[in-house]
């Protein structure tokens, strides 16, 4: 199959993207996209295998090597090969062939040229510039690597492989020494990786932009960690010296909405949301959910920081099980929504939540998001 199709449009995903954490027990995440387990690198992300066409400057390479005697062979290396050796190597467990429903699309193209031998002229003039042109008898691949995220290239690279007639250069072997090559490349460099991620997307830089206080009362900042989705964003988590259970998380995220909508209903159907999936966590555990303070202004933030805050307040309680509370905060800074997870009632979070605000700076509309929503006005 011959996947000729990019889309922006797919880009934002489903729509509760803006809902990042558990709702009755707020959890830092984790970038599951690479896992390491003694020597074994694993790159576990979802990742359709598709075949494609070579881009005219890769396909141009190989015109040029066989001076337009001879036209390049599409497909040389059956798609098949590729699939193969990626399942084999053991590095991507996850890979799915032709397949559309993971976030990462990884677009394979192959030409291959056979190389007439040249006379000894050419290769006079070869070793003396210490090229490493075609021998003569040689076959040589042109593979082509793009990697996509939700139909947005962010890499592609090709890899030229030279082999001598004599050698054992069977498609399967080729499509093997590629792929290994390739995987080693997209090791090194952290393809897959979320923070490859963002700055390929041209998405905030939350791990050097984004301010964050260090400590909140009792609280210390544990980690900020970057979500496998720069429409989901940056969270940072908070815990108590003393008891492993006290949580305060500081998430924040693009407003995928748009702009000119009035703030106060994007952060309560935000807000309404997190009650609803609080509701449904609770009725899973046969918990009933009290809702302490109903979504509103939590007034009190006016004294700290220019932006409405809004605010819910529910727990949890069974026949013997201890409350599970969480207090959710939300407003806007810049084109981004700062939502503060707590796991206790208002009374322990407010003043919490009071002393935070005035130390949360988020980075200004990434290029990423001001190419979208300029898209958006336009089909408007």
């Amino acid at each position: 199959m011959k996947l000729l199709w990019f889309f922006i449009a797919g880009a934002l995903g489903v729509g509760g993207c803006q809902n990042n954490d558990d709702p009755m027990h707020a959890s830092a995440v984790e970038d599951h996209a690479v896992s390491t387990s003694d020597d074994k690198i694993e790159i576990t992300t979802p990742i359709g295998i598709f075949s494609t066409y070579l881009s005219d400057s890769a396909a141009s390479q190989c015109q040029l090597l066989t001076y337009a005697q001879t036209t390049c062979e599409e497909d040389a290396i059956a798609a098949q090969h590729f699939f193969v050796a990626l399942k084999n190597i053991g590095a991507f467990p996850n890979a799915l062939a032709v397949s559309g429903q993971s976030d990462y699309q990884l677009l394979i193209a192959n030409q291959a040229a056979t190389i007439a031998s040249p006379g000894w002229w050419h290769t006079g003039i070869q070793s003396l510039k210490g090229n490493r042109a075609p021998l003569a008898d040689e076959r040589q691949h042109f593979t082509e690597f793009t990697v996509q995220w939700r139909g947005l290239e962010i890499d592609t690279q090709l890899i030229q492989t030279h082999v001598a007639m004599h050698e054992d250069h069977t498609p399967v072997k080729v499509a093997e020494d590629v792929i290994a090559q390739w995987r080693t490349d997209a090791l090194q460099r952290g393809l897959f990786t979320a923070p490859f991620l963002y700055k390929a997307l041209r998405a905030s830089d939350y791990l050097s932009e984004m301010q964050v206080p260090d400590t909140i009362a009792a609280f210390s900042r544990f980690d900020t960690q970057l979500f496998h989705d720069p429409f989901q964003g940056a969270i940072t988590r908070y815990t108590h010296n003393e008891y492993e259970d006290a949580l305060l998380d500081i998430t924040v995220f693009p407003l995928t909405t748009s702009l000119d909508t009035a703030i106060e209903t994007s952060l309560t159907n935000i807000l309404e949301k997190e009650q609803a999936d609080a509701q449904i966590v609770a009725a899973a555990r046969n918990l009933t959910m009290v809702v302490d303070h109903p979504i509103a202004e939590f007034t009190p933030g006016r004294q700290f920081i220019e932006e409405k805050v809004f605010m819910l307040a529910v727990h949890a309680k069974g026949e013997t099980e201890e409350p599970i509370f969480a207090t959710t905060y939300v407003f806007r800074q810049e084109d981004k929504i700062v939502k503060v997870s707590t796991t206790f009632p208002p009374r322990i979070a407010n003043p919490l939540v009071e002393q935070a605000l005035p130390s949360i700076k988020v980075p200004a509309e990434s290029p990423l998001m001001a190419t979208l929503r300029d898209i958006a006005k336009t089909r408007s």
